[in-house]
């Protein structure tokens, strides 16, 4: 059976594809008579996603260039690791109980501490190689166990990562107060463009001022926002406590 010949006027070409032979389709496509045309040189294939055709568009999704947002730390374009966070990020909130543990001890490990200040993995591996000792930690009033210098990994990890001796240590175990609140302080605030500690904090306090990106003008636009609707709560009206008190219609 004879192919047919191309629409345009004049062309006397088989027809490849909606009537047109090769030469016209591409023009056709390029000139975005069937949709916009893929954004990569030379290509005219239709576009299915992010300015793509098909093609390219699995080539692209393959090399993972669509599957990693962004990190939602401030200013951060890198991708995301874990909890939203790129991998340095992910690092400084996991040391800093953020995610309610502190990060393995064993150099380059991300993973979360489960026994004696490292991962079920590190463990296993130092305890059959017997490093894991059974002497109490030197910090005074820590009833723990040592894993390295003579500290337990939690007096392990502050003194690494805040430079704390272990005077400061056992004064802050000892329940000195929030700078903030004045509840007893259990965190270690430190300025994460610095790295050099601030200040005690509870738990509360130092997860608001990470939430808030240890922005002053943050904060202080929650204040002005506290007064503000504590101000305008006589003309909202009082909120509902339970059921019984939903007005009727």
């Amino acid at each position: 059976m004879a192919r047919s010949i191309c629409s345009v006027h004049g062309c006397g070409r088989p027809v490849n594809a909606r009537g047109l032979c090769g030469k016209h389709y591409g023009q056709a496509q390029r000139n975005g008579e069937f949709g916009t045309p893929c954004s990569v040189d030379g290509c005219t294939k239709p576009v299915v996603g992010r300015s793509l055709c098909s093609t390219h568009y699995a080539a692209a999704r393959a090399r993972g260039e669509f599957h990693k947002a962004q990190c939602s730390a401030l200013g951060c374009g890198r991708p995301k690791h874990a909890r939203g966070l790129c991998r340095e990020h992910y690092a400084e909130a996991l040391a800093a109980g953020a995610f309610g543990g502190v990060p393995c001890l064993a150099d380059g490990c991300e993973r979360r501490a489960e026994k004696l200040g490292y991962c079920s993995q590190h463990y296993v591996e130092l305890k059959r190689a017997g490093k894991l000792g059974a002497k109490r930690c030197v910090v005074d009033g820590c009833t723990r166990y040592a894993v390295q210098n003579d500290k337990c990994p939690a007096h392990l990890h502050r003194s690494r990562k805040y430079g704390l001796s272990d005077e400061e240590m056992a004064r802050l175990d000892a329940g000195v107060p929030c700078d903030i609140c004045g509840a007893p302080a259990t965190d270690v605030d430190h300025s994460h463009s610095t790295g050099l500690v601030r200040g005690y904090l509870c738990s509360p306090c130092n997860l608001t001022l990470g939430k808030m990106k240890d922005s002053p003008a943050l904060l202080r636009r929650a204040a002005d926002y506290l007064e503000r609707v504590r101000t305008n709560a006589s003309v909202r009206g009082p909120a509902v406590e339970n059921e019984s008190e939903t007005p009727r219609a």
